[in-house]
């Protein structure tokens, strides 16, 4: 059994936008952020049954952007993305402004 720790840092997916739209060059118009999948499938022997079983594999190849007329699921506005409000900032140095907020505490996942 493979066990992976918690994540050192996460993003939201308004973060990721918003270091997309910085990337591209978008400053305005609402974006529907995309993820490409790839899909495969193996033969796997599972511990737990002692069995051999169809496995199904999904791997995250890529983000991808569509310009869109307005709101939605998963559709964020590139003129106010990532412009959240600060509050004093006299006392924190700007290496530290530039990181994302702290990261979430997640569960253990756990891979057989």
């Amino acid at each position: 059994m493979i066990e992976i720790p918690n994540p050192d840092v996460e993003y939201e997916w308004e973060a990721v936008a918003s270091a997309l739209f910085a990337q591209s060059g978008i400053t305005s118009g609402h974006w529907r952020l995309g993820v490409k999948l790839s899909f495969g499938g193996i033969t796997a022997n599972w511990e737990e049954t002692g069995t051999s079983l169809p496995t199904a594999l999904v791997g995250m190849s890529g983000l991808a952007l569509f310009k869109v007329e307005g709101p939605g699921p998963m559709v964020f506005d590139a003129a106010s993305a990532g412009k959240k409000k600060q509050t004093s900032t006299k006392a924190v140095p700007k290496k530290v402004l530039a990181k994302t907020a702290p990261a979430k505490k997640a569960g253990r996942i756990k891979l057989i």
